[in-house]
């Protein structure tokens, strides 16, 4: 049975879910639970593939395409997000119950960039958003794309005014800056007086708006990884319990027990965990031979040997971001890369260097 087939007998259209863009409501004859179908004269075939291969947490599910003979018509059949989308809310939102969830979209939109190549969305606004049960589902792929370098500019403006970004008017390419200012226009909307246009937010809220929001994508937030740090800092969620570390594998908030696992082990893929482990092992294989020299005593050696190993063990902990360490620690907190490799470098030379100064005294204790 083909695509078309597929779909036709297995789901079945009781109403249409918004009225003059076909896009109904379909049920399944399988599971009878309800579904999304949507025929798109506007979509781009790569990213659906991708989203029907590799499912996006916070995004409505792919469960079946099919796209007409010609190529001009695509048919969808997704997963049916309940609640409302955004722009049907009282404005202006709460800012401490808005910015949990903003947060879970910036996460959405980092798993989404983290695809290869990276997806971007391009039409971040309220009204492509559904809240429900306390979390924002981003809808509507229409117009999202695959970033491919090299290119100086977009083939198609396309995007929604107010939240477009300008290189969407042909000022440059869209790349992962365009949503993240998306992100931004929409905070901006979803917090201001519609009636004054006023922000009604905190200043670090405002701050995070703006950087979004600038002209310039070299003035924004150039990923969504600073993105999330600068909300994760902000006053109402800096002690929230779901401020967790991301995993650097996905992007995704490390919970439970394994945001308390070294780095190489958060993920729980083989993958990196056995390059992880082998590169523990070296480790300590440096620092047993690095500590035997026979001008020390058994006892001495011992020491010297664990202290090393913990020094080398607390830079990889720093280095893989362990527990969120590096928003704790200001000079490592800069989102300038060079700035931040050297900081780290400087950090580790230290750790080392006040580790083996611990060592030179417990060995000189001993042998007092």
């Amino acid at each position: 049975m083909n695509a078309k087939d597929y779909i036709d007998e297995v789901f079945r259209s009781p109403g249409e879910l918004s009225p003059g863009k076909r896009i109904y409501y379909v049920q399944s004859s399988i599971d009878s639970r309800i579904y999304v179908k949507k025929i798109l004269s506007q979509y781009s075939r790569p990213v659906y593939d991708e989203l029907l291969k590799r499912p996006v947490e916070g995004i409505p599910r792919i469960y079946a395409l099919d796209e007409d003979a010609a190529g001009g018509e695509l048919t969808v059949i997704e997963e049916y997000i309940p609640g409302q989308t955004l722009n049907m809310l009282e404005m202006p939102l709460s800012e401490n119950e808005t910015a949990a969830a903003a947060l879970g979209l910036c996460r959405t939109i980092a798993r989404l960039h983290s695809l290869n190549p990276p997806v971007i969305h391009r039409d971040i606004k309220p009204s492509n958003i559904i809240s429900f049960g306390g979390r924002w589902y981003l809808t509507d792929m229409n117009i999202a794309r695959t970033f491919r370098s090299g290119r100086s500019e977009d083939t198609e403006l396309m995007g929604t005014n107010g939240f477009a970004a300008p290189e969407q008017y042909g000022f440059g390419q869209s790349d992962i800056r365009t949503d993240i200012y998306g992100f931004g226009a929409t905070l901006k909307k979803l917090l201001s007086d519609p009636r004054t246009g006023a922000l009604v937010c905190s200043a670090p809220m405002k701050k995070i708006i703006a950087r979004c929001t600038m002209i310039d994508p070299e003035q924004r937030y150039q990923d969504t990884r600073q993105l999330i740090e600068a909300m994760q800092d902000l006053p109402c969620l800096r002690h929230s319990a779901g401020n967790t570390p991301l995993n650097q594998a996905d992007g995704k908030p490390l919970a439970g027990r394994r945001r308390y696992l070294p780095p190489g082990f958060r993920s729980g893929k083989i993958l990196y965990m056995i390059p992880a482990a082998a590169g523990y092992v070296f480790l300590a294989v440096c620092c047993f031979w690095a500590g035997s020299s026979q001008s020390f005593s058994a006892g001495s050696r011992i020491i010297i040997r664990v202290m090393m190993y913990a020094a080398a063990v607390l830079c990889v902990l720093i280095d893989g971001d362990y527990l969120g360490i590096t928003r704790r620690l200001p000079f490592l907190h800069t989102e300038d890369t060079l700035l931040r490799i050297l900081a780290k470098c400087i950090c580790n030379i230290l750790t080392v260097i006040l580790f083996l100064c611990a060592a030179a005294l417990i060995v000189g204790f001993i042998h007092a």
